[in-house]
């Protein structure tokens, strides 16, 4: 059990600043930017050169001519232009969140929400047609009607999703909501097959989950560090279930882990090393992590420290393991790889996606829109910065066509590593 001690929201689970207060007497566009504006100059934490606070009067008049035919300018104006500014800037940390996407995150962090769907978790190939199935929740209509990972959604109710790789998500989230669909999905060596799926609520995160490779190695999926309470237990629980169960070896799994708390990043990582020490500094304040034995200490820039959760039975695994990553680890889970990779851990995959260097609050805007916002840095216990992003040890490219095609190629080269000596 996950045992709250002393709540300290900054840092340790995705943070919250204040929003902006309703009722000035200005379009919806300025009441949107001005409130974004305020942030970046208060509490951005970034690298973007030159500074955000410097480009937002420029951007502000930029809007002022878009809205001058609108008194009323609508706040998506506003998301458009700081969508630009944000995306010019380079800074893959912060970025303006539209309403349906904001409340997803929202939904996320916070766990237990529950949203209809068909339990797919779904990626686009870098080449080929479709969407390849990553994750079927257990219990899901998809899991009921036997769609499995690799497989290849291709057709939605008689229509093929559309060719333009940006058009088929879409797609794919418009028929969902539609109500019930057929489904024809292509498996590998079997052809195609069509399936009927209706949504039922589901909820929305997903834990972490242990299956069994060959030659006893254990296979640790961690698909999100969200939600900050429940990750890190679950992944201390699922260690223990491996030891148990006499595995020799572990392959814990960070591909499309978007990454989430890193109290739980650092809490999953004391399961691996001794301890794990990260220090964050911005604008706002400044603040340590460290896990050590079970216990995630926070401590403020005069060494003052204070226990902030304590995993119970808290497991060190000390046999063989190897790290998966590719392109889409990302934040908080790029984080987790670079803990374990200094320790002497293999990394197996892709380069990750270069968003491990900054921790980020969650900003609440008008009219449900939200930020993502950089508010604070991230060195070592030396005052070190971390890098970005992970190169793995072993480079491997997660081909989603090699998946659909019954090869996972990231995970075959994890488990030749740790099975070479036997």
């Amino acid at each position: 059990m996950f045992r709250r001690v002393r709540v300290l929201a900054l840092f340790l689970a995705v943070s919250w600043i204040g929003g902006t207060a309703a009722g000035f007497a200005e379009a919806p566009a300025f009441v949107l930017f001005d409130a974004v504006a305020r942030h970046l100059s208060l509490a951005y934490a970034g690298l973007a050169e030159p500074p955000l606070a410097e480009r937002l009067p420029a951007v502000r008049t930029a809007l002022a001519l878009r809205c001058a035919a609108t008194p009323a300018c609508p706040a998506e104006a506003a998301y458009e232009v700081l969508d630009a500014l944000l995306a010019e800037a380079g800074d893959p940390h912060t970025r303006v969140l539209a309403p349906e996407a904001f409340a997803r995150l929202l939904e996320a962090n916070a766990g237990a929400a529950l949203r209809a769907d068909v339990g797919l978790v779904l990626q686009l190939p870098t080449h080929g047609l479709g969407l390849v199935v990553l994750d079927v929740g257990a219990g899901t209509p998809a899991d009921i009607a036997g769609v499995g990972r690799g497989d290849r959604v291709v057709r939605v109710n008689g229509a093929w999703l559309p060719a333009r790789p940006e058009d088929r998500r879409g797609a794919w989230d418009a028929a969902v909501v539609g109500g019930p669909i057929r489904v024809v999905v292509v498996r590998a060596g079997l052809g195609s097959l069509e399936v009927r799926l209706e949504g039922v609520p589901i909820p929305v995160d997903r834990p972490p989950s242990l299956s069994w490779l060959d030659e006893g190695i254990a296979w640790l999926r961690v698909p999100s560090l969200l939600p900050a309470d429940a990750v890190a237990p679950a992944v201390h629980r699922l260690l223990s279930d491996a030891r148990s169960g006499g595995a020799e070896g572990l392959l814990l799994d960070l591909r499309d882990d978007a990454g989430g708390a890193y109290g739980a990043c650092l809490a999953v990582a004391g399961a691996f090393v001794e301890e794990v020490e990260r220090v964050f500094i911005g604008p706002a304040a400044c603040v340590g992590l460290r896990f050590h034995a079970g216990v995630l200490d926070t401590y403020d820039p005069l060494g003052t420290a204070h226990a902030y959760a304590i995993i119970q039975g808290a497991e060190r695994w000390t046999l063989p393991v190897a790290v998966l990553v590719n392109a889409r680890t990302t934040s908080a889970a790029e984080a987790l790889a670079f803990e374990l990779q200094r320790a002497g851990i293999p990394v197996v995959g892709e380069a990750t996606a270069g968003m491990a260097n900054a921790a980020v609050a969650l900003v609440p805007l008008p009219e449900g829109y939200g930020l993502v916002l950089a508010v604070a840095l991230a060195v070592d216990a030396n005052g070190v910065a971390l890098p970005a992003r992970v190169v793995p040890d072993v480079v491997v490219i997660d081909d989603l066509m090699a998946l659909a095609d019954g090869r996972d190629r990231v995970l075959e080269a994890a488990w030749a590593l740790l099975t070479a000596d036997r």
